[in-house]
């Protein structure tokens, strides 16, 4: 005997789409209401009476949702062919890192259309939700395993990572969530002070270009988290995937573009890096790049070895060149 857990969200997108039938109407730019319900399998925790927290439920179907919403689906990162299939597909792979118990996704239109993909067996029992959490269950043959000292960091190609650390706690990686919004500030502010020799900014500050600029639709990086088992965030990664304007050949015309990588100073050796940078690599393969490019600061050589020992290579014929204030002003005046 099992529970399942449901929920629902809607979003609008357009798409165009190549078919054999009704093919000229299906070609043009044409707009949708769709509807997806998320269900999750399991049994209820004894403690608390709940198979998980509808509102935790929520949360990670908001952050799927803002991917999806007001989009042209064409253009959305790693949907493919904006099919019903593509899409229970799309959305099953971003939640199954932090939905271990994912039975099904649903998606349809209001004409009728409907397509539901099934992912968890169909067997008269299930184990708990927390028996499924990161580092509890058996690896499948999608896993790789990479030894880090001793620690050992287990990779999941359907977007997560889990880590056991020294002191045997898991660790989650996946893109950023708004339920962790409070940890990734402390985080946030940690980095500020390594880069502002040791000044503390404004929690409220960074809340607001964390929410309005950080995560916001318009922003091109995204955030890419290492989350403990309690939801402390001690780890992130922020990139862009970018097209090329020299290469033009398929495998060669996108890369991934590292803007940060930062582990917390406590956690740091415990392979959370490691698993930052493999879910990085992994999302980039997924989204047709071929490499991904990163700065590095050259007294850095801490980060300069923890790079190396990933096999990454210095670019030795490249150098980076910066402009600020008042060198800023005075450039942009000379075409005014």
């Amino acid at each position: 005997m099992f529970h399942e857990l449901s929920q629902r969200f809607d979003f609008e997108a357009a798409h165009t789409l190549e078919r054999d039938r009704d093919a000229e109407p299906s070609r043009r730019i044409h707009g949708h209401t769709y509807h997806a319900e998320v269900t999750v399998r399991g049994q209820p925790d004894p403690r608390t009476g709940m198979l998980m927290d509808v509102g935790e439920l929520r949360s990670h179907l908001a952050t799927v949702r803002d991917l999806l919403d007001h989009r042209l689906l064409n253009e959305v990162d790693g949907l493919g062919k904006p099919t019903l299939e593509r899409l229970c597909g799309f959305i099953a792979k971003r939640l199954r890192g932090p939905l271990p118990g994912l039975a099904s996704v649903r998606v349809w239109r209001a004409s009728g259309d409907h397509c539901k993909l099934v992912l968890c067996s169909q067997a008269s029992s299930a184990p708990s939700m927390d028996a499924m959490r990161p580092g509890r269950h058996d690896p499948d043959p999608s896993e790789v395993e990479v030894a880090s000292g001793d620690n050992r960091t287990s990779f999941n190609r359907r977007s997560t990572a889990q880590v056991g650390t020294g002191s045997s706690r898991p660790l989650r990686v996946a893109l950023a969530m708004p339920a962790e919004q409070e940890s990734l500030i402390d985080l946030l502010c940690e980095i500020h002070r390594y880069y502002n020799d040791g000044r503390t900014p404004s929690r409220e500050a960074v809340r607001t270009h964390l929410l309005e600029n950080l995560l916001s639709r318009a922003s091109p990086h995204r955030l890419v988290v290492a989350t403990l088992h309690d939801g402390t965030v001690v780890g992130l990664a922020a990139f862009t995937l970018v097209y090329s304007l020299v290469d033009f050949d398929e495998d060669k015309r996108k890369h991934c573009q590292l803007k940060e990588l930062y582990v917390s100073a406590g956690e740091r050796s415990k392979g959370a890096g490691r698993a930052l940078m493999s879910w990085v690599a992994n999302h980039a393969r997924e989204n047709g790049c071929h490499r991904i490019d990163w700065p590095v600061k050259a007294s850095n050589a801490r980060g300069i070895a923890f790079y190396e020992s990933l096999g990454a290579e210095r670019v030795v014929d490249r150098l980076s060149y910066r402009i600020s204030e008042p060198g800023l002003s005075r450039l942009a005046r000379i075409g005014a």
